[in-house]
């Protein structure tokens, strides 16, 4: 097939961008003349017949884009198609299959109702198009006259002005679908619980961590995968929840735990309220605190150094602790909610205490110096701080909660400063979301793992990251922003496990300002060994699959990754005519079975599929017998 550039206009200024070639639509593009980023799709030119026969072309969009390459030897290659922003017309491109659960497929009703909401808002711009149309019809005898004669400031304004409103148009159509959304996802949530309260609580909080920690330390289940994937961590959370609850954390059904900063490098102080499965006895208490009675309070309040510890009802299942200088407070706030800043205590209303964990903060505290030694370990400090500085310095506040069980579940709700338009923000963090994956790879090709099993899931932590993007779902509500994502279980342990080690090997990597160094990664290695082997004979390496409900694009995106090879799949012409989609699920266990083989038996239930290597071009395309047929290519032969 010959490569024939083309040329796409941008939505929002109408200036032209030269494709080289088609391979390239479906990915996102950036206008040099307005810098609007945008999904470059193929264009349709439509006449519309006007006075004098003048005809007046118009881009619309036709047929869906391409599918983008997966795989491949470029360095900042897509791993797998992305997803378009919110209101995005290109189908098939999500983790939801036909069989998925009700939550995920809640998820996919929420793309398909975007589809529509782009649809309403091109048809405001197209009918104000029409419009304009039947104005020029109507007064062709002036329009003619015009032709001949420059066009004035006034004219030239009055086009801006039809302009900036069909831009308005759109974004309030837009904000409006995206307010929608916000309240569909929230009651999609797999809880409905209250929201975090912090009763009991000195005044002063800044970061609060809220846990389920007996479903969390429960054996068998999700949960429990990820605490084995998450290691030392664990060992680390299992720690402090013993020093601060004076309990087993499989003992604790809900644990709240508040620290108040003070002046840097000072220690924060912690208060918590503890609250267990089963009621305690008075004296099971008073022997795990060790404390004294101390009555001026008013409240049975018992004192352990410097430490506070109070009863919290009647039936001996809540207490609380605080530092022991604030035990009035505790007693205080025991009717009432203590101050704290402004903007925790609105974004705690967006809280649900039955997740099984919820972080909320405000990010500046994060940032300086003084706390961070005093907070985090010392190998964790950049970590941290990377996290901080990608939610950029407009956040007031922000909400983090997951919840395990048969599915992932994951919100981040961000609430920016009151000076940025919610749309703004909405904006920048499509953005960025964007850009994690491929500034993550960016990071990975700079390490140097020795052990070859951590060489290679530190290898693909930048697929696993671009999964959970395509997989993110952006809504706002008057003042927050809410990155919602919903996955199948197997994601939690490998994403935990993929941060951890990637985190780890952060450690001992000397990273290049501009993080473009050499290459080093078992994967970027094997790119630039067999770069000019042939397709064949790199889909004739030896690898490991375990794809449970794997949809079908991610499945060769792995491949992909694994034998350094390019793979295009034909998904609009190809598989749609055979009635197949990229997001079939596949599930199938290899060791040591050849990339060949491994797609043989992808293709088995599926007899139309077939695989076409073109040695020249350096790529492999996934398509069916068909379309192979009607563009005269030659499907590759197995061998028997």
């Amino acid at each position: 097939m010959e490569m024939q550039s083309i040329e796409i206009a941008c939505p929002k200024c109408g200036s032209m961008l030269k494709l080289k070639d088609r391979h390239l639509l479906g990915r996102k593009g950036k206008c040099a003349r307005c810098s609007h980023m945008f999904i470059m799709k193929e264009p349709d030119p439509v006449v519309l017949d006007a006075a004098n026969e003048t005809a007046v072309f118009v881009s619309q969009l036709s047929e869906p884009a391409k599918s983008p390459v997966i795989g491949g030897t470029s360095s900042g290659r897509e791993i797998a198609p992305p997803i378009p922003p919110l209101g995005g017309t290109e189908p098939g491109l999500n983790l939801i299959n036909e069989s998925a659960s009700p939550g995920m497929v809640a998820f996919q009703e929420i793309r398909q109702r975007n589809k529509k909401s782009s649809r309403v808002a091109w048809g405001a711009t197209i009918g104000t198009g029409l419009l304009l149309a039947l104005s020029v019809w109507w007064f062709a005898p002036q329009i003619q006259q015009a032709i001949e004669r420059p066009a004035t400031n006034n004219e030239n304004a009055a086009g801006e002005t039809t302009r900036v409103i069909v831009e308005k148009t759109d974004n309030l159509l837009r904000k409006e679908e995206l307010e929608k959304n916000f309240k569909f996802v929230k009651a999609q949530s797999p809880t409905a619980g209250e929201p975090v309260d912090m009763h009991f609580i000195p005044a002063g909080s800044r970061i609060i961590f809220h846990l389920r920690p007996a479903a969390l330390w429960e054996d068998g289940g999700l949960a429990q995968e990820v605490r084995y994937c998450l290691g030392p961590v664990t060992e680390w959370a299992e720690t402090k929840i013993k020093e601060i609850s004076l309990r087993e954390p499989a003992e604790i059904e809900e644990l709240l735990v508040c620290l108040a900063l003070g002046s840097p490098s000072t220690p924060p102080e912690i208060s918590a309220v503890v609250q267990l499965k089963q009621e305690m006895k008075r004296s099971e208490f008073i022997t795990a605190v060790q404390g004294r009675p101390d009555d001026q309070f008013g409240y049975p309040v018992y004192i352990a150094g410097d430490r506070a510890f109070m009863i919290a009802d009647e039936s001996l299942k809540t207490y609380t602790t605080c530092p022991a200088h604030l035990a009035q407070e505790m007693v205080h706030a025991r009717g009432r909610l203590q101050p704290t800043d402004p903007a925790i205590e609105e974004i705690m209303s967006h809280t649900d205490r039955d997740r099984h964990f919820t972080l909320v903060l405000t990010p500046i505290d994060l940032l300086l110096t003084g706390h961070q030694e005093t907070l985090l370990p010392e190998l964790a400090r950049p970590l941290f701080t990377n996290m901080i500085n990608w939610l950029g310095d407009d956040v007031e506040a922000v909400v983090w909660s997951a919840h395990l069980d048969e599915e992932f579940r994951s919100d981040i709700i961000i609430r920016s400063d009151a000076k940025m338009s919610v749309m703004r923000s909405q904006r920048q963090f499509q953005n960025r979301l964007d850009e994690l994956p491929k500034y993550v790879l960016s990071l990975v090709q700079q390490m140097n793992p020795t052990k070859v099993g951590v060489r290679k899931i530190i290898g693909r932590f930048p697929a696993m990251l671009k999964a959970l993007q395509m997989a993110t779902l952006i809504s706002i509500d008057e003042r927050h922003v809410l990155l919602s994502a919903q996955l199948p279980e197997r994601s939690a342990p490998n994403l935990a496990l993929g941060t951890l080690l990637t985190w780890d090997e952060s450690t001992r990597t000397s990273f290049s300002a501009d993080g473009g160094g050499k290459p080093t990664t078992l994967a970027a290695a094997d790119r630039n060994k067999t770069q000019q082997t042939k397709i064949v004979d790199r889909l004739k390496k030896k690898i490991d699959v375990d794809f449970r409900r794997t949809p079908l694009q991610e499945a060769f995106a792995y491949i992909a990754d694994e034998t350094s090879v390019t793979i295009d799949i034909d998904g609009d012409v190809g598989l749609r005519g055979a009635g197949y989609t990229k997001v079939m699920p596949q599930t199938y266990k290899m060791d040591q079975s050849s990339a060949l083989e491994v797609i043989e038996a992808i293709f088995k239930p599926y007899p139309k599929m077939c695989l076409i290597i073109d040695e020249k071009k350096n790529i492999a395309t996934i398509t069916t017998y068909q379309a192979a047929e009607d563009q005269k290519l030659t499907p590759f032969v197995f061998e028997k």
